[in-house]
């Protein structure tokens, strides 16, 4: 079914075991270097809680099928894999390094810079831990001038700092195992879903000027902060849209597949944050046998802004 491809063409793959779907993408650079789409793949996700899975031949079933939906609708087979992770397990720590500067003249040059970024990356993590990034933040010279690019200047001294992600090892192997099951060989590499997404979206110019991404998932709420010049903090919180609906569903008495559906039909409408017309507006929801309920839609907004607001203040 799966296998490496024959294919002189260079396809890269992407998956993502989600919360509520898995996601597959398949595409490849062009000569310009844009990346184009080649296809994707979707399929449910039920037996993965907060980003983990928690039943393996289940999960395994849906990977399958949203491996071959991407291979069908790209044409290609797939070969490289890379694997996008999450989880409440997962966490970040900037570690600093430095090294004397070697230089007659003391000026920075790349075999220091080198030597400050290894030190840096030295971080003693717990055995359990396993790093999924090692991200390049700053420099600081000996007059404690933090400075993106170091080279060709005079210091005494170079500091590095780095920005580690890691998450604890066996959560991180799951997906990989089960990948390597699937596929008869593992991912080539794995990156936490925050800092693939802050990626995609922001430019370096951007990200040098200061950025923040928030993505909020059906489990897990994830963040990336750059502050010029390099990652100053990523990071996760446990809770997403599922927390939305199960708030719903208390709050209104509906069941939980009533209230995702809601959630939906609310972003033709509706807002997160409640608006001086929401009385006025009416969600009809058909509760199946028992008739039309009439929902304001200011009661939904105002259940979803509680949960948002506790979200964003945590």
């Amino acid at each position: 079914m799966f296998g490496k491809s024959g294919s002189k063409r260079d396809v890269l793959t992407g998956v993502e075991i989600g919360t509520s779907t898995i996601k597959v993408v398949m595409g490849e650079f062009l000569p310009d270097g844009t990346l184009t789409v080649l296809g994707t793949g979707e399929a449910p996700s039920m037996k993965v809680v907060k980003g983990e899975i928690t039943d393996l031949g289940l999960v395994r079933e849906q990977l399958e099928t949203a491996l071959m939906l991407a291979e069908k609708a790209s044409g290609e087979e797939i070969a490289d894999i890379f694997l996008a992770v999450s989880g409440g397990h997962v966490r970040a720590v900037n570690s600093n390094g430095s090294t004397v500067v070697q230089g007659q003249d003391q000026r920075v040059a790349e075999a220091d810079v080198v030597a400050a970024i290894h030190n840096a990356r030295g971080y003693t993590l717990p055995p359990n831990q396993k790093v999924i990034h090692s991200l390049d933040r700053a420099y600081m010279l000996d007059d404690n001038r933090e400075i993106a690019r170091p080279l060709g200047l005079r210091s005494s001294k170079l500091e590095a700092e780095v920005h580690i992600v890691y998450g604890q090892r066996n959560r991180l192997e799951t997906p990989c195992e089960l990948l390597n099951d699937v596929m008869g060989y593992p991912p080539t590499d794995i990156a936490f879903s925050g800092v693939a997404a802050a990626l995609s979206v922001f430019s370096p110019e951007e990200a040098e000027n200061g950025a923040l991404l928030v993505d909020v998932g059906a489990g897990v709420t994830e963040y990336v902060l750059y502050h010029t010049p390099g990652y100053l903090h990523t990071g996760q919180i446990t809770v997403g849209c599922d927390h939305i609906v199960n708030d719903l569903a208390i709050g209104l008495r509906l069941p939980i597949a009533r209230c995702r559906q809601l959630l939906h039909d609310l972003s033709q409408i509706g807002s997160a944050v409640m608006k001086p017309d929401g009385r006025d507006r009416v969600l009809k929801v058909d509760l199946t046998g028992k008739g039309m309920r009439r929902i304001p839609v200011s009661t939904i907004e105002k259940i979803i802004e509680l949960r948002l607001q506790e979200l964003f203040e945590a």
